[in-house]
């Protein structure tokens, strides 16, 4: 309803003289399509802002939707699209020192790196995310911080101190109440017990993402539980 009320007023030059405007609303209009699922129509809404927004040289709109367009490749598991979005993105937030947007793009930065193998650049990104997000008291983005370096962590070996990050990352996010947060560490501690060969704990932590994701709905969570679960009743049938 909300999506479609937006689209009624940009489409509509009367209600919606100021050019500024219209670009902030083709950018609301993007940030409510992308939970239901229509990226086709979110890409066309974040292009009609950051074309708006470039015409006027408005540099956080640009910023701000730049990172946006990021968000959505990265969802789509587009690595190569996400990542010079978030470096434009980023380049201007460091010049107008907006120091929050800054670490959200450096760990954005460090989810796409990461992904594509490339550990030590997303190391370093995710580092002075997480030195911001401290500085600046930010708790939620200290929490995500820490569990994109646990990932990291793991990815190098160093199994201790993903354990630590996650541990930690886990302890904000429950202090929060940052239900998704709490799965997500969940299973990453799981799947770090499964590095110890340690199946029983392993499974506690599977479970209990489980039951959270169940109790928010949250889909694709769900399945990822239900999935960890299942290789862990294999790998214990195999031993």
């Amino acid at each position: 309803e909300g999506l479609t009320c937006l689209l009624r007023v940009t489409g509509s030059s009367v209600a919606l003289p100021l050019a500024a405007e219209r670009s902030k609303a083709f950018n609301s209009c993007g940030n409510l399509a992308t939970p239901l699922g229509r990226y086709d129509d979110a890409l066309k809404h974040y292009g009609q802002s950051l074309e708006i927004r470039r015409e006027l040289g408005d540099e956080r709109g640009i910023a701000v939707t730049l990172n946006n367009l990021g968000m959505l490749h990265k969802n789509q598991r587009s690595c190569e699209k996400a990542r010079p979005l978030f470096e434009e993105a980023l380049a201007l937030f460091r010049k107008l020192g907006q120091d929050g947007a800054v670490a959200t793009c450096l760990h954005n930065l460090a989810g796409v790196k990461g992904a594509k193998g490339d550990h030590a650049e997303a190391e370093r990104n995710a580092r002075e995310s997480l030195q911001i997000f401290r500085n600046i008291g930010d708790q939620l983005g200290v929490a995500a911080a820490l569990r994109v370096l646990g990932n990291l962590s793991c990815s190098y070996g160093r199994v201790g101190d993903a354990h630590t990050f996650f541990e930690e990352s886990l302890a904000l996010f429950r202090g929060l109440g940052e239900k998704v947060g709490i799965v997500e560490c969940l299973q990453s501690l799981g799947d770090l017990m499964i590095t110890k060969q340690n199946c029983e704990s392993a499974r506690a932590l599977y479970e209990e993402s489980l039951n959270i994701a169940r109790d928010i709905a949250a889909a694709p969570h769900m399945t990822a539980a239900l999935d960890a679960l299942e290789r862990l009743a294999n790998t214990e049938v195999v031993q």
